[in-house]
């Protein structure tokens, strides 16, 4: 199971296997000439084992990075256009420049997801009209290209074992909004499309869940059925975790922006059960807080602003 954590403000983390990497942000430059620093340390349980340093202008976008398996990261920077491989030891492989027509583009979006030997990138293209998949192995060797519908990324993920790529786009037709996730063989021969996004998500077995703020979507990937496709309108979902025949998310009222942080409130865990299909809630969130993360150690454990954590099974 692969699971994607996205913390606001300056810590985010990515999970892959027995490893973890957290992209920590310093620096709070604002003007020309002033640099930012984001630093990527990766974990093997709760040993670092290598830490990867970057050197940004005050207004370059941060990068966006995954895990392969055996702990070698990619890093990817859609504004630099450059992809960076690294090994488990933190060593550079290799470096891929140009990775889009465009030099340099804020509007640019690219998004990664890795597994055990290989990297997703899915590579918005507003101009044609439709974005693209990139399919790299470890070591920097790009191995296929394919065009995919939507002409913005949303989200990407790759599985080696089931040999599918889901990944999510939009695009504006007649000024409506208009919204695909598709799950397709490596190929991109797709078998299953669905109206909603998602920006985050992970598969478990035969099981795909995602989520976006406002969009939950689970499917079964071995009959290619949707179980549950829904929007909200009044919540958003924030984390979201496979456990079993659940899937646990927490749901919350829109942050409130309070000294200098984003702050949730009127959160609650709900379990979604995929055999019953039904939803219950499973435990109310009466503090306010800023970070909310679900885990799996032996139980599923919810932990809030990295210290208070709750058994839920």
């Amino acid at each position: 199971m692969k699971k994607f954590i996205f913390v606001f403000l300056a810590l985010i983390t990515v999970v892959s296997s027995q490893y973890r990497v957290e992209r920590i942000i310093n620096g709070g430059a604002e003007k020309f000439g002033e640099m930012n620093k984001e630093i990527f340390n990766v974990y093997a349980g709760q040993q670092k084992i290598y830490s990867i340093e970057r050197v940004l202008n005050y207004d370059d976008p941060f990068s966006e990075a995954a895990l392969f398996d055996d702990g070698s990261l990619v890093i990817v920077n859609s504004f630099l256009n450059k992809i960076d491989f690294y090994s488990n030891m933190g060593e550079l492989i290799s470096t891929v420049n140009q990775i889009d027509e465009e030099k340099f583009s804020y509007e640019k979006t690219v998004y990664v997801d890795a597994d055990k030997e290989n990297a997703a990138f899915l590579i918005s293209n507003e101009k044609s009209g439709q974005s693209r998949i990139e399919v790299y192995s470890k070591f920097g060797n790009k191995l296929s290209e394919i065009e995919v519908e939507g002409s913005r990324g949303n989200g990407v993920l790759l599985d080696e074992n089931l040999n599918l790529l889901i990944y999510s786009t939009i695009d504006w037709e007649n000024t409506e909004l208009q919204k695909y996730t598709s799950i397709a063989d490596t190929k991109g021969n797709v078998k299953l499309t669905v109206n909603n996004t998602f920006s985050e998500g992970l598969i478990n077995k035969n099981i795909f869940a995602g989520f976006s703020n406002k969009s939950l979507l689970i499917i079964d990937l071995e009959n290619n059925q949707i179980i549950v496709n829904i929007e909200r309108r009044e919540t958003i979902i924030t984390d979201l975790i496979i456990s079993n025949d659940q899937v646990y998310y927490i749901e919350s009222g829109y942050p409130q922006f309070k000294n200098n942080k984003w702050i949730y409130s009127n959160s609650s865990v709900n379990s979604f059960s995929i055999q019953n299909k039904s939803t219950k809630l499973i435990y109310q969130i009466v503090e306010d807080y800023e970070n909310a993360e679900l885990s799996i150690d032996k139980n599923v454990i919810l932990t809030l602003d990295n210290n208070k954590k709750v058994n839920l099974d």
